[in-house]
């Protein structure tokens, strides 16, 4: 099953390490990584680059 995983570096409510185990866990599983970006995403300016790197 196709999965994406989307983390913000300056996420305090998931860490990397749990980020990064649940990349390592999942087959084929695609992260992409938004620096400077805490857990709302979509509030950060990076937000419109991850989603056309996502496309």
């Amino acid at each position: 099953m196709p999965t994406l995983l989307v983390h913000g570096t300056e996420d305090v409510r998931v860490s990397w390490t749990a980020t990064r185990r649940a990349h390592r866990r999942i087959p084929d599983a695609k992260l992409i990584t938004i620096e400077g970006a805490g857990h709302a995403i979509p509030l950060h300016p990076g937000y419109g680059e991850a989603v056309e790197r996502i496309r």
